[in-house]
């Protein structure tokens, strides 16, 4: 199953998804992936960026960096696409 989430920046696209993925991976018992592709421009990003990963820190998540081109995440060796 694949869900698109899309919106404009800072608008709670992360927080709806995360709640979406934990609770079917809950159910399917299957690790938990975040795409991570924010690219920081300033001390406002850094600032949401680190909030985000104390958001997500103990959930499980196992954190994937691409700020472009983020379909080359499904081919690093610690994914199980």
């Amino acid at each position: 199953m694949n869900i698109l989430i899309s919106g404009g920046a800072k608008n709670g696209k992360s927080d709806i998804a995360e709640r979406i993925v934990r609770r079917m991976m809950e159910r399917l018992h299957k690790p938990l992936y975040y795409v991570a592709t924010m690219m920081p421009a300033d001390e406002e990003d850094r600032e949401r960026i680190r909030v985000h990963r104390m958001n997500r820190a103990g959930a499980g998540f196992q954190t994937l960096e691409a700020g472009t081109r983020i379909l080359r995440v499904l081919d690093l060796p610690k994914t199980d696409p």
